[in-house]
């Protein structure tokens, strides 16, 4: 069985998590999940939905900040890959610029940006 991986993109706040998600066998198509509670029961939720099967590896990823290093070890301890980039590192190509805009910064945006 082939295995797809989803790339989830994850803008980690205080309260809420922003969430996106891409498949590696699709032409760019970005797709908002939509905003959770920022709880480690709502994110494995989510990430099980994403998952589907076993036939779906996911990555994920968001940007550094104050709230997600805990995250990060949480998804890692469930065996799903998460990497934390800086936010210096995130590019702003104009590619995503024309896919997503970029006039108005908005948590989902961020989620998009990081994948």
């Amino acid at each position: 069985m082939k295995n797809t991986t989803r790339y989830v993109g994850l803008d980690v706040h205080k309260d809420t998590i922003a969430v996106a998600f891409c498949d590696s066998d699709e032409s760019v198509k970005v797709e908002n999940y939509g905003v959770i509670e920022n709880s480690e029961d709502a994110l494995l939720k989510v990430m099980l939905k994403l998952k589907k099967d076993d036939s779906y590896v996911l990555k994920t990823v968001y940007e550094a900040g104050p709230t997600g290093f805990g995250l990060c070890r949480f998804l890692q301890s469930k065996g799903i890959s998460c990497c934390v980039v800086a936010p210096s590192l995130i590019p702003n190509a104009q590619k995503l610029q024309d896919i997503i805009g970029d006039k108005i910064k908005t948590d989902r945006k961020d989620a998009l940006k990081a994948l």
